[in-house]
């Protein structure tokens, strides 16, 4: 098996424009046959945020050298990517305390992969993320990004590390930093079959790595790497001009292509698939990119993320009127209704009725079941000596059989008069706003629950006879 692998950090376009230095490090370290991956992307507000990144990824490459288990299985690889990261916080809190710094002061990311030509452990804290291209050549996003509700990342010292392990075979691992990341895979393929931009994620991993007549060796991916950093610098510095669309990477408007940006890659030369899966997603109308670039700036920004978007639209058509560019604003930002859904009508406030039963506020009809069959009762309740059983009055069911009136307490009921009983399905009340009714009846179930007690009474009975 040949595993390979490089990483690199860059400086973006917008840290040279103010004279700011990379504030990304990442590592691709090799301990015999495992690579330990990892980028870390320190926070742009922090004054000290490129020391913190460079000390959690010094601590991950300390860790994995000092702490990998000999003969592991997936529980000690698990333990060993979450320790990793909580030594990197640790060893960050050690640094700040050391330079009597202040902790605010030094935040960064993490994002780790253990990888050894099939199996993948990853660790996750902020915004970077991990891809991983399964055995068959399809890209899937491994973790997810970590940001509260407000935009703001969540950074390696609140330890709230996301872990796991891929659950398939792996042909290959990246690590990026969140402007790479969003840019390989953008909120418009949300809803679409493949989440990942092939076509941008080959600037990482093209397909010559497995396709290609040239071996794959460390030179090919020095190689890789150095491509890689030219067209990525170069993309940068288009997102705010008006050559901002490239006809094989798409748009390179991302405002996140100008951050610092970092990758940590790793591929597995032997694995054999036909190509690697990609589906060119249908083109959309400007109305529609309008409205996927909205739910990136909500995501990101979404205290200003209406007004960014006032600003993006009156750039690219400067000579919209006020009263044109709020109208596409409103059309954009107000959620669409499913015209398939229907209003749910107002609840009655009905307790025990039936839909059949008229509600109406001045007139209540009570409402009677449809008699039960004497087959379903008759094989299971057998009443032969009823008489002999001792009841407590209960509601009674005046019958009018062969012009004789008959009064039957419906404790003791012969089945053979189940038929003729009129059975309700439960008590009615209607409450209206003045007046209270209410219908009173026996339900079918109390019945039928009578019956069964009176048998078992009886039974007693006789038992106790014998």
């Amino acid at each position: 098996m040949s595993i390979l692998s490089y990483n690199f950090s860059i400086q973006g376009q917008s840290h040279k424009e103010r004279n700011t230095v990379c504030q990304d490090s990442s590592l691709a370290y090799i301990h015999g046959a495992w690579h330990m991956l990892a980028v870390a992307d320190g926070v742009g507000s922090c004054a000290h945020s490129d020391e913190a990144s460079k000390v959690a990824i010094e601590a991950v490459r300390r860790f994995t050298d000092s702490a990998f288990p000999l003969r592991g299985n997936d529980d000690d690889y698990l333990a060993l990517v979450r320790t990793a990261a909580h030594y990197a916080a640790n060893a960050l809190d050690k640094y700040v305390f050391k330079n009597n710094g202040k902790p605010e002061d030094f935040q960064t990311t993490l994002a780790l992969a253990l990888y050894n030509g099939r199996d993948v452990y990853y660790a996750n804290a902020g915004d970077s993320g991990i891809l991983a291209m399964d055995d068959n050549g399809c890209y899937h996003i491994l973790s997810t990004q970590q940001d509260t509700e407000y935009g703001e990342v969540i950074p390696l010292s609140s330890r709230s590390f996301e872990v796991g392990k891929a659950d398939f075979c792996a042909a290959a691992v990246l690590c990026m930093t969140d402007g790479l990341l969003e840019w390989c895979c953008p909120v418009s393929l949300k809803k679409h079959k493949f989440k990942v931009n092939v076509p941008r994620v080959s600037i990482i991993a093209p397909d010559k790595i497995w396709f290609g007549e040239e071996e794959s060796d460390d030179k090919m991916m020095e190689s890789i790497s150095a491509n890689a950093q030219e067209l990525l610098a170069g993309f940068s510095t288009r997102v705010f001009s008006d050559d901002h669309y490239d006809e094989t990477y798409g748009d390179l408007s991302e405002k996140n292509l100008r951050d610092d940006l970092s990758v940590a890659a790793a591929v597995n030369t032997d694995v054999l698939f036909e190509s690697v899966q990609w589906e060119s997603p249908a083109k959309k109308t400007a109305l529609e990119s309008f409205q996927e670039h909205y739910e990136s700036l909500c995501s990101l920004y979404p205290t200003r993320a209406v007004d960014m978007l006032r600003e993006d639209i009156k750039s690219c058509n400067p000579d919209i009127s006020e009263e044109a560019l709020d109208e596409v604003i409103n059309s954009i930002i107000t959620p669409k209704v499913d015209k398939n859904t229907q209003e749910e009508p107002p609840l009655n406030i009905v307790v025990g009725c039936p839909d059949e039963i008229d509600t109406d506020d001045t007139d209540i009809e009570e409402y009677s079941a449809p008699p039960v069959p004497d087959d379903v009762l008759r094989p299971i309740i057998d009443f032969s000596n009823d008489d002999e059983i001792e009841t407590k009055p209960t509601d009674t069911v005046t019958e009018n059989q062969d012009d004789k009136t008959e009064e039957v307490t419906t404790s003791a009921i012969a089945v053979e008069d189940i038929p003729a009983i009129e059975a309700r399905s439960g008590s009615a009340a209607v409450i209206d706003n003045k007046k209270k009714a209410a219908a009173k009846t026996g339900t079918m179930k109390s019945i039928i629950r009578r019956y069964f007690s009176s048998s078992e009474k009886r039974n007693k009975k006789q038992s106790k006879d014998q």
